[in-house]
């Protein structure tokens, strides 16, 4: 496809110079030039022509580098996409080959087999609608059900439905925030959000800690900070935590069913709201996100 891309340029430059050349054969045959005008006509085409390709070629590469781009960011997606969903399925095949073998056991005394089936199974799933949903906001096919969205009171749902989960890791969550934080918004979406960090924190800290939350409006904006006191990320790997199939421990993350994707698909939620998401931290500094959107007018 680029390759073609490219094609038509040149074909554009030679179609001009064609063109060009028409133009100076009708204007010798409509007179008869002198050889110092013959000698200027020639140098002046050729210069033309000259410029012609070098601007073709030149335009067919700056045309054709976006586009590129976005085809290799396709092929590395699809590519890392198809990785990700072999690794559950060599496992479902070893698992069910083990229970095939075992004709005459009860499926009882398989449920450890049957068990990492089901667990695939599950990881599958999420990585698939994880998939889908990238997939279609490249599409620009995802469109958002807006509403007035109480922020602070999707944020208090969001900590209460994780607040049981934190506990059994000796988690305590902490928020503070201010009232009638109204924007517009996809509920859905933005409780999505934060359960993504909610999710990633519980999982990923490494250690009892506190996520602490700050939720407050200024000028325009509403911000809010999310912070946990957890292991951190180390400094050279925080500009790829938005990368897609990113992991800063691939270790754990697959051991925790993680799929690299969860803040690729926040970023995706923030700036589909015309928003900001910022993420400051450091190793054994925990992490903090800043994320801001637009304040709802006529909110105080």
């Amino acid at each position: 496809m680029i390759k073609k891309l490219q094609i038509r340029f040149i074909l554009f430059a030679m179609i001009a110079i064609t063109l060009v050349l028409g133009t100076v054969s009708t204007i010798f045959l409509m007179g008869t030039p002198s050889n110092a005008t013959q000698h200027r006509t020639v140098m002046l085409l050729m210069v033309i022509l000259v410029l012609v390709l070098a601007a073709s070629i030149t335009l067919s590469y700056i045309a054709v580098k976006p586009i590129k781009k976005a085809w290799q960011q396709q092929l590395d997606f699809t590519a890392d996409a198809s990785h990700e969903l072999r690794t559950p399925l060599a496992v479902i095949q070893s698992n069910l080959e083990l229970v095939m073998d075992n004709e005459e056991e009860t499926v009882e005394s398989q449920e450890r087999w049957l068990g990492n089936i089901h667990k695939e199974l599950i990881r599958m799933n999420h990585l698939v609608e994880d998939l889908l949903t990238l997939s279609r906001a490249d599409s620009n096919v995802t469109e958002l059900t807006v509403c007035d969205v109480p922020l602070e009171i999707v944020l208090e749902e969001r900590a209460c439905a994780f607040e049981q989960l934190a506990a059994a890791k000796e988690i305590k969550i902490e928020r503070t925030m201010e009232q009638n934080l109204i924007m517009k918004g996809d509920i859905d979406r933005i409780q999505q959000l934060f359960t993504i960090l909610f999710d990633n924190s519980i999982k990923y800290m490494g250690r009892p800690g506190t996520i602490k939350i700050n939720a407050y409006k200024n000028k325009n904006q509403l911000h809010i900070d999310y912070m946990d006191d957890g292991t951190g990320i180390p400094d050279d790997e925080v500009e790829h935590v938005f990368k897609r199939f990113y992991r800063v421990d691939k270790a754990r993350s697959r051991s925790q069913n993680g799929s690299g994707l969860g803040l690729s698909i926040a970023e995706w939620i923030v700036r589909s709201h015309e928003g900001k998401i910022e993420l400051k931290c450091g190793v054994d500094q925990g992490v903090h996100f800043h994320i801001t959107f637009p304040k709802q007018k006529n909110t105080v």
